[in-house]
């Protein structure tokens, strides 16, 4: 889905996914990896981000909102964390979407604005607000 990133340095939000990636390696946080519809829709999940989570258990939904697959929702619940860090390619989608209902749902969300894109800069900007 990245072609439809637009107003982004697309190589530098690669880069900072890679390198977000690599620092929860480094300070042992559990990781859940998702992606919506790789076969019909959005792709796979990033070479470089396979590469640093070889042997992780990634899962597929059908939902663009992540929060909506009991799969995704119980990934996180077994990680027994309070707070969450959440990347995600189009801000707009995949982190507003979930944030709002993992807030509802007593988390603490922090959304890593430079490992997101969205189709304009302005649609990113009001997710980051919202």
């Amino acid at each position: 889905m990245m072609f439809g990133v637009a107003g982004f340095d697309r190589q530098s939000i690669i880069n900072n996914t890679v390198a977000l990636a690599k620092a929860t390696r480094v300070f042992d946080v559990p990781v859940v990896l998702t992606t919506v519809e790789t076969k019909s829709f959005s792709g796979n999940l990033w070479p470089q981000i396979r590469a640093v989570f070889r042997n992780s258990r990634r899962s597929s939904r059908s939902s663009m909102n992540a929060w909506d697959d009991k799969n995704f929702v119980a990934a996180i619940k077994a990680t027994r964390r309070e707070k969450i860090v959440l990347a995600g390619l189009w801000t707009e989608v995949w982190c507003h979407l979930p944030t709002v209902q993992a807030i509802q749902d007593g988390y603490e969300v922090y959304v890593v604005e430079d490992c997101c894109g969205d189709v304009s800069q302005l649609a990113h900007d009001n997710a980051m607000k919202r």
